[in-house]
């Protein structure tokens, strides 16, 4: 933002910037609360870059520039990080099925017997 207050920047480095601090972000906070509260805080803040770099540098391609890559950075998170907790889940499904399937090689209770406990390994030795 200073620097695209003083000229030290390229008007779409500047932007690109700003996309690139929300991802990081965007993508943890995007896990920790509901969908809902995430789009509705990334409008809020999607608001107040833009109120900054209309103070800076006010021409209407350019905050309709920054407004393009809020809006991506921030959709971009949440689609990343609903989509890789979805995947996670059915993963840990599954792993969960497996393990409570009868004759699997893995134990259930996890007690520790190295497979010799027939409640935990469903009475099959490794």
């Amino acid at each position: 933002m200073a620097l695209a207050a003083v000229d030290g920047t390229d008007p779409v480095t500047a932007r690109l910037a700003v996309g690139a601090v929300l991802m990081p972000f965007g993508l943890p906070y995007a896990l920790t609360v509901p969908m809902g509260v995430f789009l509705r805080r990334a409008a809020y803040l999607a608001v107040l870059i833009l109120a900054a770099f209309a103070v800076v540098r006010g021409d209407g391609l350019g905050l309709f520039a920054t407004v393009l890559v809020t809006a991506f950075a921030s959709a971009f998170s949440l689609i990343a990080a609903r989509c890789g907790a979805w995947t996670l889940a059915v993963l840990w499904e599954a792993e969960r099925a497996r393990r409570s399937r009868p004759g699997s090689p893995s134990p259930r209770s996890g007690c520790g017997s190295g497979g010799t406990c027939t409640t935990c390994w469903g009475g099959t030795s490794p």
